[in-house]
């Protein structure tokens, strides 16, 4: 289920000759018992507790500014500045997990009865509910003394700046600027119209999605270094964001950045239309 708050914004001014335009806001505060969006992953555990998770496949805000110039000679400018404030995404620093209430402090029915918890988003607590270890964990625990779900043995982590739940990082905000120019010729209604338009005038690439770096590797103390899980092991799993298979078999492929979190420039291109346009 999903729960919303919000507030929306519209202020619109028109007018024959001069400036005219428009604002349009919204701020969504959409909130779910499900984490992520075209293929949702649910928490059994964090449905018992009842807890919501900051969707990740809506911008908080977003908004548009129109503004509009028409002359009595027959000039027309015309702008538009669509903006989102960038997307939700990471993984989190906590996750849910069901526990025998005789190991987690405080807890007062049968020891061996499975009560939900809290927990540390470690590499064990993801390989526990099914997920991708090296995606889906915050934490990373010693291969050779890795601990438990309660009492991990963490090493490395992303470094990331995140907060308990998935979706706790703001993506980047994003503005694109589209302008039109033209100019009427001729009078009456059949007359003709010569312009111009701009789409993403300013080459504005930033992405607004973040992803998971999917060849991300943990690389720290214990049996974790820039090889894999074993020290000394030149063949073992290779250093975060490479990969010596793709490049080599496929043109135009390229290894992932070191990071955790992927954000490449991409968007719409900018264009250029030149136009002749009349009514019939």
């Amino acid at each position: 289920i999903n729960t919303n708050t919000g507030v929306e914004l519209a202020f619109s001014r028109s007018v024959t000759f001069g400036f005219s335009g428009y604002l349009n806001a919204t701020y969504d505060n959409t909130l779910a018992n499900y984490n992520s969006d075209f293929f949702p992953s649910v928490n059994n555990a964090a449905l018992a507790l009842n807890h919501f998770f900051h969707v990740s496949y809506l911008a908080p805000v977003t908004a548009t500014l129109g503004i509009t110039y028409h002359d009595r000679h027959g000039l027309w400018i015309t702008s538009e500045f669509p903006y989102e404030s960038g997307y939700y995404y990471g993984v989190g620093t906590h996750t849910f997990v069901f526990a025998a209430c005789g190991s987690v402090p405080g807890c007062t029915g049968s020891a061996t009865s499975l009560v939900p918890v809290q927990v540390l988003n470690t590499d064990l607590a993801a390989a526990s509910l099914g997920l991708n270890t090296l995606t889906s964990a915050y934490y990373y625990t010693d291969p050779s003394n890795p601990g438990t779900i309660l009492n991990p043995n963490i090493v490395a982590s992303r470094g990331t700046n995140e907060g308990n739940d998935p979706g706790s990082i703001h993506g980047p905000a994003r503005m694109l600027v589209n302008v039109s120019i033209a100019h009427d010729i001729g009078q009456g209604p059949n007359h003709f119209q010569v312009g111009v338009r701009a789409s993403n005038l300013f080459g504005n690439y930033t992405p607004t999605v973040v992803g998971g770096n999917s060849r991300y590797r943990a690389e720290a103390m214990g049996d974790y270094n820039g090889f894999g899980y074993t020290p000394g092991n030149s063949n073992g799993t290779p250093n975060s964001g490479s990969n010596n298979v793709n490049p080599s078999l496929q043109p135009l492929q390229f290894p992932r950045g070191p990071y955790p979190y992927e954000s490449e420039p991409t968007g719409p291109a900018r264009l250029f239309t030149f136009f002749v346009s009349s009514n019939f």
